[in-house]
Order: structure tokens, then sequence, then C-alpha cells
């Protein structure tokens, strides 16, 4: 299968989750806030996102292994595969013991410390039951998703996530319409990543019958694992700093306000993170060939791809995040979901967050993780002090605030660096490229500013003329700006449809 056909298939597979995911996520809170209220959707997001934390002893033997093992999948080589692949399930084994304590102690502390309107052994309870699900992906869905994404066939986790979504959502809905308690609509997520692991393991297996976990593990067969952990530490940091600050400096119901506006833009990151899945993969195969002129373009196409993605994604839901909360929420204890500034200061937040993306895959890529971790801690540095001022003193919007100007300055550090170390090429074009989209972002905003919905079909309506309008204006104006890029991806293209 050529390169461009793999990534395709990766992209649609990935689609299809996404979209699953994301059809899930918005069926889910109205329900649990009109059968269990605001607190507890608060209260139960915060510790799904708070859990992801404990996950993080993984994410540098992770990464640095998924770029150990680009050689020797390319090669073939199953001896040095099997070594990789043992020292990661070892390392998660161990990790998970310590992860299992986490969850207990949290479980214990959480309720002491934000109790709100809520009783302590419901929130302990829930603790525990999400944890347990959080404890079977980490230990033993990690290790499979690391060697298909090395392998370029994370298409097969996509499709086994899909199962246990479709799974969980129908479960979770078809307790919630029966009045079970909220406990037993956890445990139906906990069920659903059983599921997951058990489909995983069997396709994996009978994938790689040369796979052996339970070889002599052997740590240098990975290498600069501090490093990577040290990088993608850092970025999870910045993902679950705002909804911590929130849940503790704010509130359970704050929480929940939070939520909901994040579960339209998370399905936004998903949507523009389709188009970056199983790429660091491919360009670090092709660094592997060195095939550098055939990287420089294929990274050229795929940056002009998704910019003009993510503006149009971004802009489109700061316009319609409002009317679309009207319709979606509708809930009688007196909480006010309707925040023209919450939505805006989330896409602001998100574009400037979205603008490294294209270039964090080329450090995935070529496994650079040393030379950016100074510049990623200065990041949450920021995002910790900035935003704790500003939660302190404005509420939720505080933390947005707080994100969006680290977020640019961390997104500007990544532009420079990348252009200089990997692309060497001026980044002056790329930066004018971006002031004006962002410019044009900005009028398009204000043009639509205030529209007004009365029920899902005026939303659609509404979000067709939004999504031309914006779609438009987006494409003329980033041809003009980058026609290389363009070219490049309408190479590509058409390529793959003749093939």
């Amino acid at each position: 299968m050529s390169r461009t056909k793999n990534v395709l298939k990766i992209v649609i597979s990935s689609s299809i989750n996404q979209v699953v995911i994301v059809l899930a996520g918005l069926i889910m809170p109205p329900l649990l806030i009109a059968n269990y209220g605001s607190e507890t959707n608060g209260l139960i997001n915060s510790v799904k996102q708070m859990l992801n934390y404990f996950t993080v002893v993984s994410v540098g033997l992770g990464a640095a292994s998924q770029v150990a093992l680009y050689k020797p999948l390319t090669e073939g080589n199953w001896p040095l595969i099997n070594k990789i692949m043992a020292t990661l399930s070892r390392f998660l084994n161990k990790a998970g013991l310590v992860f299992l304590a986490c969850i207990g102690v949290f479980a214990f502390i959480l309720p002491v410390i934000r109790r709100d309107n809520l009783d302590f052994m419901t929130i302990a309870e829930i603790v525990l039951i999400c944890g347990i699900g959080s404890l079977i992906e980490f230990v033993f869905l990690t290790r499979y998703k690391i060697l298909l994404t090395a392998d370029q066939k994370q298409y097969i986790v996509s499709n086994v996530y899909t199962q246990g979504t479709v799974i969980n959502t129908v479960l979770s809905v078809i307790l919630i319409i029966l009045k079970a308690s909220i406990l037993w609509v956890q445990l139906a997520a906990t069920f659903a990543y059983l599921v997951r692991m058990l489909l995983l393991v069997r396709q994996v297996h009978g994938l790689y019958p040369s796979l052996n976990l339970y070889v002599v593990p052997d740590k240098s067969a990975i290498g600069n694992s501090k490093e990577a952990f040290l990088y993608k530490f850092s970025d999870i940091l910045i993902n679950y700093i705002p909804m911590t600050f929130v849940t503790f400096i704010c509130g359970y119901t704050d929480a929940s306000i939070y939520t909901v506006y994040n579960l339209v833009f998370s399905a936004i990151v998903m949507i523009v993170n389709i188009f970056s899945t199983g790429l660091s993969p491919s360009f670090g195969n092709q660094i592997v060939q060195k095939d550098y002129e055939g990287f420089k373009n294929s990274f050229k196409g795929y940056n002009f791809a998704f910019r003009t993605i993510s503006f149009f994604c971004y802009i489109c839901s700061a316009v319609l995040i409002v009317p679309f909360v009207s319709v979606y929420i509708q809930n009688t204890d007196g909480v006010n979901y309707l925040l023209p500034a919450v939505g805006a200061a989330f896409a602001i937040n998100g574009i400037m967050r979205a603008l490294r993306t294209p270039y964090i895959t080329l450090v995935d890529a070529v496994g650079n993780y040393k030379d950016n971790i100074k510049d990623s801690y200065l990041e949450v540095i920021l995002n910790i002090a900035i935003s704790l001022v500003f939660t302190l003193k404005f509420g939720l919007i505080g933390v947005l605030i707080g994100g969006s100007i680290s977020a640019i300055i961390r997104s500007l550090q990544f532009l420079f660096s990348i252009h200089k170390t990997v692309l060497k090429a001026s980044p002056g074009k790329e930066l004018l490229t971006i002031l004006i989209n962002f410019i044009v972002g900005t009028v398009i905003y204000y043009f639509f500013y205030g529209i007004t919905v009365d029920g899902y079909i005026s939303w659609i309506i509404s979000a067709i003329v939004v999504a031309v309008v914006t779609g438009c204006v987006l494409m003329v104006i980033n041809f003009l700006l980058d026609r290389t890029g363009f070219i490049e991806l309408y190479r590509r293209m058409k390529g793959l449809i003749k093939k």
C-alpha cells in the first residue's frame, strides 16, 4: 500500500471514529444534566480529565518507543521490535500499580477538597468506577496503540474505539432512560473499556504472529525516553490545567458549563487533528528513507490543508456555539449556559493551540524532544501563573484567557524553531498567512455575531450559511497567500484519485 493511500485509510477510519465520539458526546451531557443535574455532570467530567493526569508516566516511554519502532518495523526486525515492546509492556505493568494507588488516594481526597452539594460516597464511588476504566486502557491498550501507530495501522485502533464508544453510549442511554443510578451509568463505560481491550488484543496478535511481549526487556533499545516524557508531560499539563482550575476554584457548576463548551471545541480539535493522524509515522518513514525533498513537499500540502481547515472550524464554532447551546441544553436548575464571551474565548484558545500542530507532527516524526523541553515548560509556567490570576479575578473565562496568552507564545516558538531546524526556511510567509487568516476570521465573527435560532433545523440552516461563506472566503485567501501549498495538496489528491 502506498504511503498516501495508507494515510488516507487512517484518516477515513479516524474520521468515522471522531464522528461517533462527537455524536456520543453530544448525546450524553443533556441527558446527564436533565436527569442528574449540572453538578453531577461537572463532577463526572472533572474526574475523567483529572484521571488523565495519572497516565502521564507512560508518555515518555510511549513516545520514544513509537519513534524507536519506525526503523525495525520498516525492516521487519522482529527481535528488536519484541525487545522494545517487552520493555514498554513491563513498564506499563509496573506503572499500573502506581496508577491504581493514585486512584484510591484521589477517591478519598476529591470529596474532602470539593463536595458542593454532592455527598462524599457518590464522589468517591464515581472516582473509583471511572478510574478502573482508565486503568484498563492505560495498562492494556497503550502498548498496542503505540505499535499500530508506529506501523501506520492506526485505523485498527480507530475501528476498535468506534465499536467501544457505540457500546458505551447505547448502554448508558438505556440505563438513563430506566432511571438507573449514575453509578450504573458509569459502570457501562468501564464495560466498554473492557470490550475495547479484548477486541484490540485479538486483532494485534492475529496481525503480528511474531509479536512476543515476554522476551528479555532492553531499555537501550528505546532512546531519549526521558526527554520524550518531559516534552509530552508539559503538553498534558496544558490540556488539563483549565478543568482543574475551574473545578477547584469555580466549582462543579462552572465545570459543567466548561464541559458543555469544551465538548464542542474538543470535537473541533478531533476534526482538525484527523488531518494529522498517522502523519508522524509517515513523515518519520520518509526521514528514515532519507527522502527529504518528498518530506518537505508533503509537509507543504499538509500545512495548507491543516491551516485552512483549522481556521474554518474555529471561526464557524465561535459564531455558532451559543446558538447551538441555546437549543442543546434545556436545563431547569437555574444555570446559565448562554455565554458568548466563553464561546469566543474557547475559539481563540483553540486556534492559538492548533497553529502548532503541524510542527508538533514534525517533532514526533524526528523524535526531536530535547530541544523543545525548555520552551514547553515555559508555556506551562506562563499558563499556570496567568490562568490562576485571571481565574481568581474573572472566574471561568479567566482560565481561557490565560491559556490563549501562553498558547500563542508557544505556538510562535514552535513555528520559528521548526522552520529553522527542520524545514530550513524563513517563517515570514507563514506568519503573514496566519495573521491575515486571523483578521479575516475576526471580521467574519462580527459579521455573523448575534444570530439566534429557535430549534435544530433553524440552527442547521444558519450553520450552512456560515460554513459556506467562511469556507469560500478562507479558500480564496489561503490560495492567494500559499499557492505552493495548495498546488502540492492538489497534486497529491489528484494522484490518489487516479490510483
